[in-house]
């Protein structure tokens, strides 16, 4: 059957998440996901459907996507914009692997994305500040830095390539400590919790 609709529009929508299946509790929420997608023409998978989404976290977290986008080919413009989205809830996934836990730091991204004939592609800009990490067993400054900027990047995935003007790191700081035994505490931090 064809189904056609002008806009398709959703708002105000809350989500929180717990995940028990992590050794320490995580949690996730979403304040506020907002979606508008128009044209959609359920006969012409190949048209591309302007849309826009903006997804609100805590802490002024921020996500926005808009462009353009297709099913079949998948095919995709999108633009983008990252910010002050929190990544320390994520500290419960990394916990298993490695003896550190996330306790701060927020992403940033501007760019575009684009995806065609099965090649992504990405324009703009990403960093990652007030990053904190602490070592597991004494809960101590361990790795942490002001701020993490990569501008002007331009990437592909076919040819693989990748271009960036500027990689630059503000007051990056690391704090290692020799153990009564001999060992690094780097050493331990490396080490599964």
């Amino acid at each position: 059957p064809k189904v056609t609709l002008g806009e398709f529009a959703l708002s105000d929508v809350q989500v929180q998440v717990v995940d028990l299946t992590t050794p320490r509790r995580a949690e996730h929420r979403i304040e506020d996901i907002t979606l508008s997608l128009r044209d959609i023409d359920s006969t012409d998978l190949a048209k591309a459907l302007p849309f826009s989404l903006e997804v609100k976290l805590p802490e002024q977290g921020r996500v926005t996507l808009s462009g353009e986008a297709a099913a079949q080919p998948l095919a995709a413009t999108l633009d983008l914009t990252v910010e002050r989205v929190p990544f320390a809830n994520a500290s419960p996934y990394v916990e298993p692997f490695i003896n550190i836990r996330l306790a701060g730091g927020v992403i940033r991204a501007q760019g575009r994305a684009t995806l065609r004939d099965g090649v992504a592609g990405y324009a703009g800009d990403f960093g990652i500040g007030e990053f904190r990490t602490v070592d597991g067993k004494l809960a101590e400054d361990f790795v942490k830095w002001t701020d993490f900027a990569i501008t002007g990047i331009r990437a592909t995935s076919a040819p693989l390539a990748f271009h960036a003007d500027e990689i630059r790191f503000v007051e990056p700081s690391a704090t290692d400590r020799v153990e009564a035994d001999g060992t690094l505490s780097i050493a331990q931090a490396a080490s599964p919790a």
